[in-house]
């Protein structure tokens, strides 16, 4: 997802819900602290679902060949 994230932002794309951020930030954060292959937490887990409801993720995820985001990525 942290692929996908950066993917969106390199394309300019914003989130639909500025409220989205704070999703993007926890997935940041889980990273940041090392659980980067740790379990996902039930945070994170919502994280995940509300962030593939934005199309500009899907937008991103749809230009994936262009970023090289790996399946494991997703």
């Amino acid at each position: 997802m942290l692929e996908l994230l950066e993917a969106k932002s390199d394309l300019c794309l914003e989130f639909e819900d500025k409220n989205l951020m704070n999703y993007a930030n926890s997935i940041r954060k889980h990273i940041d602290n090392g659980l980067e292959f740790a379990p996902f937490n039930t945070q994170i887990k919502e994280a995940i679902q509300m962030l593939w409801q934005d199309p500009n993720i899907r937008i991103a995820y749809e230009k994936r060949a262009d970023y090289h985001i790996h399946d494991s990525a997703l």
